[in-house]
């Protein structure tokens, strides 16, 4: 690496201190320092230096990757500068800032007090960058960083139909809040619990899932006495992943204890991974039981061992219509099959999350009192327009960063 060029970095967050870092590059030759070890996700689309455009890809020391990064330009009254925004484990940053060192840009710690990450110029901006350092996969990033400057753009041209036709903007707008679950599964994570009758494959599927050996799989029924989670990647979404143990008669307290706790955060979970024994018949309590589990977004019904399977007629038992995956949790077989199922149940298929999409209950609150404003005025178009200037300022206007709250935003 050359170190010709001219210019140094500050780390504007803690190491370690969150799910993501960011390394402000400074000086003359910030653009060039960055831009000669960042390639782009897309072939055809370099490092843009139009202050405020958001660019995700890789830095690459020689040809190996150091990390995923979204890089973003600032003007500022010395030029422009450059903030890397990188995953925010120790090792990361320090392999960041050594290759920023070996580019021609030492680490400066010069400043008592920082300058702020990166500025918000309205409030949805300042939303979107105070969630990005709680960001847990780099989905959840870019997803925040398209809204960051897409979402004000469609507010924008949605209350500007206020006057003409408020019943369009009030359908533009509950559009917008209706897509609110896709940001909190995307920014909070999903939750996804694993039930079942005993000896179904219920852990082995967990383990498969997380990629390691955390739940004890065995041939005898029961052997999962209490709940188990872990918390893993599927598609970009962040997931907490729920091995339950299965429900049977006991007459042990602390496993009939165990089957309750995990019951009760199925009950809460935001979808269920129901798994049976492909080459076995469901008992009838034990199915009752499936059909019976309340659920928010709904249940995938797997059939698993299709490896030993033999011809029983498990799947006349299953719900008509139900989303079913058959699939051998031992080999691996039809995991892959499950995982698009999952991504499918929770709408988040590729591109979900570029559309405009509150991501917030504060956007979702405030859209909810401007539709209800409109509703009541109606037609009436001075009274339309008075009645809710007050709450489209709130919801995207100018970021007072004298006057703001200082907490983080609450998510969906």
């Amino acid at each position: 690496m050359s170190d010709r060029h001219e210019g140094w970095a500050r780390l504007l967050t803690p190491p370690g201190s969150g799910a993501i870092g960011v390394i402000r590059v400074e000086g003359p030759d910030a653009v060039h320092i960055v831009r000669g070890i960042f390639r782009s996700k897309r072939a055809d689309d370099g490092m843009s230096t139009s202050p405020g455009e958001i660019r995700y890809g890789h830095v690459l020391d020689g040809e190996q990757v150091v990390d995923d990064v979204l890089v973003v330009s600032h003007r500022v009254d010395a030029g422009l500068v450059v903030d890397v925004c990188a995953h925010g484990g120790v090792r990361v940053i320090e392999q960041l800032l050594d290759l920023l060192h070996r580019c021609g840009a030492p680490l400066r710690t010069d400043d008592s007090s920082p300058p702020p990450v990166w500025a918000a110029t309205n409030v949805i901006q300042h939303e979107a960058f105070d969630l990005m350092a709680r960001a847990k996969t780099p989905r959840v990033l870019r997803f925040l960083s398209w809204q960051s400057v897409h979402l004000p753009d469609a507010l924008a041209t949605i209350r500007a139909m206020v006057i003409d036709h408020p019943q369009r903007t009030c359908e533009a707008l509950e559009a917008l809040a209706r897509r609110a679950e896709t940001a909190r599964l995307l920014v909070d994570g999903a939750t996804v619990a694993i039930v079942g009758p005993p000896n179904g494959g219920k852990s082995t599927l967990f383990n498969r899932l997380i990629g390691r050996v955390s739940a004890v799989v065995s041939p005898h029924a029961g052997t999962t006495r209490d709940w188990v989670e872990a918390a893993i990647e599927i598609s970009g979404i962040p997931i907490t992943l729920i091995d339950t143990a299965g429900r049977r008669a006991t007459s042990d307290t602390l496993e009939r204890r165990a089957i309750q706790t995990g019951q009760a955060r199925a009950e809460r979970a935001d979808l269920l991974i129901a798994v049976v024994d492909a080459g076995r018949q469901v008992a009838p309590l034990a199915l009752s039981a499936l059909l019976q589990a309340p659920r928010r977004a709904g249940v995938v019904w797997v059939q698993n061992k299709i490896d030993k399977e033999s011809d029983v007629g498990v799947a006349s038992q299953l719900p008509r219509n139900a989303c079913t995956v058959r699939l051998s949790a031992r080999t691996g077989d039809g995991v892959d099959t499950l995982v698009r199922a999952l991504v499918e149940r929770f709408g988040l298929d590729p591109g979900a999350e570029r559309l405009p999409t509150c991501f917030t209950a504060r956007q979702v609150r405030i859209i909810s009192q401007i539709r209800t404003a409109l509703r009541a005025t109606g037609a009436q178009e001075p009274a339309a327009c008075d009645a809710t200037d007050r709450q489209w300022n709130e919801l995207a206007g100018p970021y007072d960063s004298e006057n703001a709250d200082a907490s983080v935003p609450k998510s969906l």
